[in-house]
């Protein structure tokens, strides 16, 4: 029965992050006091990857794109809050 074990389909990047994001939003927080701190922030790649697999998605994106969408989401809830 391995078609009882076949994963779910992933829905877009963007997604994701967000479902992400809402879950865990101590990532905004932590990059808004690091806004303000002037400090870089590093997007959780491996945290979502996890998030991702426990959710039972296919991680098969690029670490790279990853990142990416994670930094500009995030972004963009920072800037919701009139940092940047």
């Amino acid at each position: 029965m391995a078609f009882l074990l076949r994963k779910k389909e992933n829905p877009p990047l963007e997604e994701l992050v967000n479902q992400f994001l809402d879950e865990n939003s101590g990532e905004v927080d932590l990059a808004w006091h690091l806004e303000m701190e002037k400090m870089p922030y590093i997007p959780p790649v491996v945290k979502f990857m996890d998030w991702m697999a426990e959710k039972g998605y296919n991680s098969n994106y690029d670490r790279k794109a990853i990142e990416a969408e994670l930094l500009k989401a995030v972004e963009a809830r920072v800037s919701k809050r009139g940092v940047k």
